[in-house]
Parts: structure tokens; C-alpha cells; sequence
């Protein structure tokens, strides 16, 4: 249960991160199209880390 509950609270840092970033590079203006954009970014970085 407690394994659970921390990556719980794991997905909501990286969230709360990656929201904040969006918002601190962004601002308010179009947060969903910002946020969308940006997690293709982190995605694309993901992937790229895997394959090598």
C-alpha cells in the first residue's frame, strides 16, 4: 500500500512540475494548447532515452 501512495504522489509532483513550468514559460494564454505541446516534448524525450 505505501508503494501505492508514493508513486502517487510522484505522478502529482511531475504534474504539479510540469504545470508550473508551462505556466512560468506560457502564462495563462492558452494553457491547454501550452500544456499538450509541451508533454509531446517530454514524451518525445522519453522515447528518444528508451530506444538508446
Amino acid at each position: 500500500m505505501a508503494l501505492i501512495r508514493k508513486i502517487f504522489w510522484f505522478a502529482v509532483f511531475v504534474f504539479s512540475t510540469l504545470c508550473f513550468v508551462v505556466l512560468f514559460e506560457s502564462g495563462s494564454n492558452h494553457f491547454a494548447a501550452n500544456l499538450q505541446k509541451r508533454l509531446g516534448d517530454v514524451t518525445q524525450v522519453v522515447r528518444d532515452q528508451i530506444k538508446h
